[in-house]
């Protein structure tokens, strides 16, 4: 999971904290931006509603809710690289978790038709096929 915690002003206080977490499972997109002066992360969840009031809103409402929100994470832009390298390893992170499971049973099917097909012709014996087999179950 990814965890976003603020404190201080970033918390949408002068004083105190506030932490969030979410679950990969949930996590659809991250978002990274940086301009001159500051930079934020913004994780975006499954079911997520974006508020919309319908008027429409400053610059000082924008950088309000950018603070009160619970899955945007602001910083400086001396610390960009830092943050840019942390939204990389979240989108890696999730990429893998996305991919994995829809890879891995496939191949593995494969992998034990082909040596199915191996023992039919002789190169495998029954006990190398079953001994093999249940080693690639055993990662389903």
């Amino acid at each position: 999971k990814v965890l976003v915690a603020k404190a201080g002003f970033s918390s949408g206080a002068l004083f105190g904290q506030k932490a969030k977490s979410f679950p990969f499972k949930q996590i659809t997109s991250v978002e990274y931006s940086c301009g001159l002066t500051a930079g934020r992360i913004q994780i975006t969840t499954a079911g997520t509603v974006e508020s919309s009031s319908g008027h429409r809103k400053g610059v000082l409402d924008s950088v309000a809710d950018t603070f009160q929100a619970e899955n945007v994470v602001t910083f400086p832009s001396q610390k960009k690289l830092v943050f840019q390298k942390a939204a990389a390893l979240i989108r890696q992170m999730l990429d893998e978790q996305h991919e994995a499971p829809t890879t891995a049973t496939p191949d593995i099917l494969e992998q034990i038709k082909k040596l199915a097909e191996l023992k039919e012709s002789g190169i495998l014996t029954e006990d190398e096929f079953n001994n093999k087999k249940a080693e690639l179950l055993k990662k389903l």
